[in-house]
């Protein structure tokens, strides 16, 4: 007896006889959907760049929510050439909430509290950044903005940017969403852009203000302490903000993305606090097509499948015996 075989009264035919079902072929294409699937599903969970507290690489405080409304000095469009650049997204409005100036609406922005009635990118302060597989990661030079401070920007103990030298990355025309850096290549600190295959973990990066204070993703030393922390006696400390791009995420105070945006407060809250200092976006390599390159797979599979089922249908016609009989 042939197990995999049924009578071809089940499929309308004489009794007796037999063949391998449709269903067989279909299961073939299934199968090669399924395996396609399995691959794209894969793909959607590569690394992604996550804000946590550090200490314990857990959600940020809830307290420390935060956003960037004020250009603080920011063009938008940005334009080419060494000066303050497009920043990290922005959008100035009027009492009525209509935009005059400055990036498109995206899902990621929401109104900033203390600069009313003007938006920015939601995010956090006195958070870090942690890469939660190896990676190839880009760095992106948005702009200083209006700084008055030479600030710098390093990875792995090596300088990539500093703000009265290397020019912002263009953000243009009129609508455009993210940057297009214009100096991928060339000397120390005149590029624009960089990129490094890094381990799973706190991005190592850190930002130096012109008053020669080191702000550390790695947590080192102050880390990224509380720009809000200043009180009598105390004068503060500077502070960054990690938001995820505001384009690319489906709504405000999103902890995790493949673009995240850095940007620097180089003075404390009590005198500066627009973290457009420095702004530098964060980026995993391909930033987009991940879906694409998933439904490409599932396509392969059910080609693959269906190519299964063409043979099974080419021997279904020949019959075989079921109990004995022809």
């Amino acid at each position: 007896m042939i197990l995999n075989a049924v009578p071809r009264t089940s499929l309308g035919k004489t009794t007796g006889s037999v063949t391998f079902p449709k269903n067989r072929a279909v299961l073939w294409a299934t199968t090669g959907a399924i395996f396609g699937l399995v691959a794209a599903l894969k793909i959607q969970s590569a690394p992604v760049l996550r804000i946590v507290d550090s200490p314990g690489l857990g959600a940020p405080a809830a307290g420390n929510t935060e956003q960037t409304g004020d250009p603080g000095g920011s063009l938008y469009p940005g334009p080419a050439g060494i000066g303050p650049g497009a920043g990290i997204p922005w959008q100035t409005r009027d009492a009525g909430g209509g935009i005059t100036g400055g990036w498109p609406s995206g899902p990621g922005l929401t109104p900033d509290v203390s600069f009313t009635p003007d938006w920015g990118v939601s995010g956090w302060h006195s958070s870090y950044l942690y890469l939660t597989e190896p990676a190839t990661v880009r760095f992106q030079f948005m702009g200083a903005g209006d700084s008055s401070l030479v600030n710098e920007f390093w990875v792995n103990g090596t300088q990539l940017f500093r703000d009265d030298l290397t020019p912002p990355s263009p953000v243009a025309p009129l609508g455009a969403t993210f940057p297009v850096p214009d100096h991928p290549s060339g000397s120390a600190l005149l590029q624009n852009e960089y990129t490094f295959d890094l381990p799973a973990g706190l991005v190592p990066f850190q930002f130096k203000t012109g008053a020669g204070i080191i702000l550390d993703n790695l947590g080192i030393g102050i880390g990224n302490p509380d720009p809000h922390a200043a009180g009598p006696g105390n004068p503060g400390l500077p502070g960054y903000f990690l938001g995820v791009d505001p384009y690319l995420t489906s709504g405000n105070y999103e902890t995790q993305g493949q673009a995240v945006y850095a940007g620097l407060s180089d003075l404390p809250a009590s005198g500066d606090h627009d973290y457009q200092d420095m702004g530098v976006r964060i980026v995993i390599v391909p930033e987009s097509g991940t879906w694409v390159a998933g439904l490409g797979i599932v396509g392969f599979g059910l080609h693959w499948g269906l190519s299964r089922r063409r043979t099974g249908e080419s021997i279904s016609r020949q019959p075989c015996s079921f109990n004995g009989e022809k």
